[in-house]
């Protein structure tokens, strides 16, 4: 994919699966069997990827050799899997294509991620540099204030100044707040 190889990790049950995953989370696509150590332990499986694990990353195809465990439409709708495929349908066309386009999203998701972590640095550093303009701004207008005394005509000017200093710290304030947004929190489904 993309001029590098792959690497093809086994695991032989649900339990081993969570703990290789559990150990290196930055895998990109689990090809996951619905019936292992019992028949719906894959269903299992990808329910504890995405809920227990919080991985919304990991591109998850699910295989079934007997889709009466798992029904395509059931298991779509009610876990956050990315393919469904069953055995018998699994061509190695299929599976290539599958893959690679798993392969791109997991790409695509990462790239944002890394996107999104770049920007709120860049968010939580401009609101740090505009909060110490603010403070400074806001404390020599308090001491230029205490100076000229209530009855100076530069009060509504200081005034006007303070007031836009605070309106300009809650947009810093919105902006850290934003750039604070926990990984992912945007992926998950509640």
């Amino acid at each position: 994919f993309e001029d590098r190889s792959l690497e093809f990790v086994s695991a032989h049950s649900g339990k081993e699966s969570l703990e290789i995953l559990k150990d290196d989370p930055s895998f990109a696509v689990v090809l996951l069997d619905v019936v292992m150590e019992t028949n719906t332990a894959g269903l299992d499986v990808a329910h504890r990827i995405r809920n227990e694990l919080n991985n919304q990353f990991i591109r998850i195809i699910l295989r079934t050799g007997q889709p009466g465990f798992a029904p395509e439409h059931r298991v779509i709708t009610e876990l956050d899997i990315n393919d469904y495929w069953q055995k018998a349908e699994l061509t190695s066309r299929r599976l290539t294509t599958s893959m690679t386009t798993a392969l791109r999203s997991y790409r695509d998701l990462r790239k944002i991620e890394l996107n999104r972590e770049s920007l709120a640095q860049m968010a939580k550093s401009v609101a740090h540099q505009i909060r110490n303009r603010t403070m400074t701004i806001n404390g020599f207008t308090n001491l230029a204030s205490r100076k000229l005394g209530p009855h100076s005509e530069a009060t509504e000017y200081l005034e006007t100044i303070s007031h836009e200093t605070a309106r300009l710290d809650n947009i810093v304030n919105s902006v850290s707040e934003f750039a604070a947004i926990d990984r992912c929190d945007h992926c998950s489904a509640d």
